[in-house]
């Protein structure tokens, strides 16, 4: 019930249902059960859809410790919880330490599942964000095409891991310059989020946010005001506040109203200036 309600967007739901599942599992099953490490990754994973980060790795870090010991340093289970550490160093900001618990979940899983397996796809996708947010897009795009190229066969061209890639190639596009690539490829990703996901997902809302960020790097101000504010609207449904997602949102709204007044009061200098020469 906890991932039903973590899916949901009701993080302190989940969190209530699992932790009643944590103390009958530490009390039925020991401290160091593989079932108890379960219930720390799935916490620590909504502890980080909430913004925890700090909290997400603790949790992750408890859950780590038991499956090395009583799983192996090989097992896929292993692998998801490198994976998911290195998402959250990611979002700290900590490349280089990402990229290292990413390759470290890429070596099991290639050597576990196969080099055509989705679960691969989903760490070339995470490792090419990371090259991404150093400015190495080259690289990034090639490990994009890498996930693309094993998704679309095993899952389908509509599924929401496709959307993820699309949206994420949009990015680079987008830093890159190409504005109407990135556009095209937001698209993409939109379509199958509103489709598979529904209209109130954040998945949707950091969509629309991304395509806000194109149209304002095109001068399209008012564009990406509608957009920034599509994207607002679905994260106060789903985040507290104080969620960072929420915080960027409205700096980058406020940054855009701040451009667009500044436009409008040089038009309307430029245009009494030509007035008075008239």
């Amino acid at each position: 019930m906890a991932n039903v309600y973590n899916a949901q967007g009701q993080h302190e739901k989940a969190l209530e249902f699992s932790q009643k599942a944590l103390t009958i599992r530490l009390a039925k099953l020991g401290n160091d059960h593989p079932s108890v490490a379960t219930t720390y990754n799935n916490m620590a994973g909504v502890y980080y859809a909430q913004g925890l980060r700090d909290k997400a790795l603790e949790f992750y870090q408890k859950a780590l410790t038991i499956r090395l010991a009583k799983l192996g340093p090989d097992h896929p289970y292993v692998a998801n919880t490198y994976n998911n550490m290195a998402n959250v160093y990611k979002a700290q900001g900590l490349h280089d330490k990402a990229l290292e618990f990413f390759q470290k979940a890429l070596d099991i899983r290639l050597d576990t599942l196969g080099s055509e397996h989705p679960h691969v796809a989903t760490t070339y996708n995470n490792m090419a964000s990371v090259y991404d947010s150093q400015g190495q897009y080259e690289k990034a795009l090639a490990f994009f095409q890498k996930a693309l190229d094993i998704n679309l066969p095993k899952l389908g061209p509509d599924h929401p891991d496709v959307a993820t890639t699309y949206n994420n190639m949009a990015n680079v596009y987008n830093a890159q310059g190409q504005h109407e690539k990135a556009l095209e490829f937001s698209q993409k990703a939109l379509t199958i989020r509103l489709a598979k996901l529904g209209n109130d997902h954040p998945s949707v809302a950091t969509t629309y946010n991304n395509m806000a960020g194109v149209y304002y790097a095109q001068g399209l101000r008012d564009k990406a005001l509608e957009f920034y504010q599509k994207a607002l609207n679905i994260w106060q449904k789903n985040f507290k506040d104080d969620h960072p997602n929420i915080q960027i949102v409205l700096r980058n709204i406020e940054a855009t109203r701040s451009k667009v007044l500044m436009n409008k009061e040089l038009q309307r200098a430029l245009r009494l200036s030509l007035e008075k020469q008239e």
